[in-house]
């Protein structure tokens, strides 16, 4: 287990193909974050179904702003955070 700040993450290492075996404590959710190995990009998510946070290259950030499917924002560090209101 890893406790940061308010909340308790269970850290489990595997294949992103594998994940639908992956024990679960809530009920089958998914990652709360999830990274491969050479730390080339990171995904996280919380308790609101509709946000996500990706860091990444520039090249991967501008990839998933530009696909017409997805409602992307770019967020950068230090920065507020985009209001959704």
């Amino acid at each position: 287990m890893v406790t940061l700040e308010h909340r308790r993450f269970a850290l489990l290492s595997g294949r992103v193909t594998d994940i639908d075996s992956w024990p679960s404590s809530s009920g089958g959710s998914l990652p709360a974050f999830a990274w491969p190995e050479d730390r080339a990009w990171c995904f996280t998510s919380d308790v609101d179904p509709h946000w996500a946070g990706i860091a990444g290259s520039d090249e991967a950030i501008s990839a998933l702003v530009d696909d017409p499917h997805l409602d992307v924002v770019r967020a950068s560090f230090g920065e507020a955070a985009p209001s959704y209101y």
